[in-house]
């Protein structure tokens, strides 16, 4: 399965394959996973 990222910074995107931790999540869960992982508490809505 492939991942899609679009950087709105740099208006660039790429596809990737999907981490083994990912399998089996779907929707709300890998979305909230994500984000947990990569967006710092700090940042601004």
């Amino acid at each position: 399965m492939k991942i899609i990222r679009v950087d709105m910074g740099t208006k660039t995107i790429t596809n990737e394959d999907m981490e083994p931790v990912f399998t089996g999540m779907g929707g709300r869960g890998l979305t909230s996973f994500i984000i947990n992982d990569e967006v710092p508490p700090e940042c601004d809505p």
